[in-house]
């Protein structure tokens, strides 16, 4: 009888365990890849930090993290990408993706926080396939409303947030706002011009980009979108390597844990 307890007691962990694997990288739908890294950049992913390096998968809740003269370039399946800069934190805070009625177009959300540093994005999707209906970026002072934009976001040490717009128009908002209603005051950024928001700022001044950001745009900001364009082209490519990623990369634990069940049933379940 005791015998027995034991054995279910095994079996009972094992099977947990394997529910908690059901919930990592190997079953969960991925819904970016990493497409390009330099320097020491990190996935940190529930407890877990990880080296972040090409065609790695990325999935709803990750974090990513960029040190000192590191950057990290990522497109999501539908096609927005993202150029994470050194210096900075950012979350993929949520991202939905529905079948629109009556169309072949699935329509697209997403959210993203980011905590510090510089973030560059490209939120032109596969057109063909997807249409981006909403995006929100938060930082620890403002919210920035996106559809079909180049823009880029700067959160400062002081949490002060900059943003620039190089394609589209931006809808800036003072504070963290995860609903916007009418009575939000909003401030519309359009192409070739910056903004400037603190936790201080009623409205955020609008003005044309400075010579800074101008630079930037014909260099980084240009090599960029080009680069994203290639990108979309091969997203098929692109997944099947994340996917041959998967595959290759599936955990010694995970592995290990297999192993044992399989021992288990012939041992004991004559399987």
């Amino acid at each position: 009888m005791i015998k027995k307890i034991i054995l279910l007691i095994i079996l009972i962990f094992l099977f947990n365990k394997n529910i908690v694997i059901s919930n990592n990288d190997i079953v969960k739908k991925p819904v970016a890849i990493v497409v390009k890294v330099r320097g020491e950049t990190y996935i940190i992913r529930k407890k877990e930090k990880l080296k972040a390096n090409i065609y790695m998968p990325l999935y709803i809740q990750d974090k990513i993290q960029t040190k000192s003269a590191s950057t990290l370039e990522l497109i999501f399946d539908n096609g927005v990408s993202f150029k994470i800069e050194e210096n900075c934190d950012i979350e993929i805070k949520m991202i939905t993706t529905t079948v629109m009625e009556g169309k072949k177009l699935s329509s697209v959300e997403l959210e993203i926080d980011v905590d510090n540093g510089g973030l560059l994005v490209d939120a032109k999707t596969i057109d063909s396939e997807y249409k981006l209906t909403k995006m929100k970026v938060y930082t620890p002072t403002a919210t920035a409303a996106i559809r079909g934009t180049v823009f880029y976001t700067l959160v400062k040490d002081d949490g002060r947030t900059d943003l620039a717009v190089f394609e589209g128009e931006v809808e800036g908002y003072v504070g963290k706002k995860e609903e916007l209603d009418d009575l939000d005051i909003k401030t519309k950024i359009i192409k070739n011009q910056q903004t400037n928001i603190t936790e201080l700022t009623t409205v955020p001044p609008v003005v044309s980009l400075s010579s800074e950001m101008k630079e930037y745009r014909d260099t980084v900001v240009r090599k960029f979108v080009e680069e994203v364009q290639l990108y979309r082209k091969k997203i098929d490519t692109l997944k099947q390597k994340r996917q041959d990623w998967i595959n290759k990369n599936k955990s010694d634990f995970e592995k290990d844990i297999e192993d044992k069940k399989k021992n288990f049933r012939k041992k004991y379940l004559n399987e």
